[in-house]
């Protein structure tokens, strides 16, 4: 597998920044990832010392890497991946057990981001990550480079659905689940000086910083 320097830093970097503060939701536990791409964060989660992961995947490409990236954790029985489309896969998993959820980068291409809220909490995890675009993007109808936007049946979208924090607070408290924490990002402001970043690269990380995301933990 070719791995890109420059994006493994910036990856690196992102994973950093949602997970290391939040240890405990993530050693020893038994996670759910919702589309997961090429696998970046799957394995920042399995080195802070993820027990399993399943793997919840709708792109065919996506899924060959997965595969090769975590033989050694598929072999082990550590890894579930599943090449499916989230909306309909969720339900599927009712009767698992997962202590924690991870939903970086897919909400927004979803046109139905309550039915995919409904579906993570159906599955009773104490804790649920959501990252997603507010409202107040200021980077247009589209969002460079950002991966799954070749998606286009009907419960996927080519662009981004722009998400008000407050109201993805507000599904998730009527499913049960209260935000605990916020991933701290305005830190993070001159990387794309301190790394290199330019093109894409660039574009991805700037727009990853006008996201937010939100760690949410069960209260019924």
């Amino acid at each position: 597998m070719n791995i890109d320097p420059v994006n493994e830093k910036m990856m690196r970097v992102r994973a950093e920044a949602l997970f290391a503060p939040y240890q405990e939701m993530i050693r020893g536990k038994r996670l759910l990832e919702i589309a997961p791409f090429d696998g970046w964060f799957t394995d920042y989660l399995f080195r802070t010392g993820a027990r399993h992961l399943t793997l919840v995947e709708a792109n065919p490409a996506a899924v060959s890497l997965l595969q090769q990236r975590f033989e050694d954790q598929l072999k082990a029985r550590r890894l579930e991946l599943r090449l499916a489309d989230v909306h309909l896969e969720l339900g599927k998993l009712e009767g698992q057990v997962f202590d924690t959820i991870v939903c970086v980068g897919f909400l927004y291409h979803s046109l139905h981001p309550a039915w995919c809220l409904e579906g993570m909490a159906s599955l009773g995890a104490k804790h649920i990550l959501i990252e997603t675009f507010d409202c107040n993007l200021e980077f247009g109808d589209e969002v460079p480079n950002v991966p799954g936007n070749a998606f286009s049946n009907r419960r996927f979208i080519p662009g981004t659905l722009k998400l008000p924090r407050d109201v993805i607070v507000n599904w998730m408290k009527l499913l049960g689940y209260a935000p605990v924490a916020e991933v701290k990002r305005g830190h993070l402001t001159n990387v794309p000086e301190e790394l290199g970043l330019v093109g894409s690269h660039a574009s991805y990380f700037q727009a990853w910083l006008q996201e937010y995301a939100l760690w949410f933990e069960r209260v019924f």
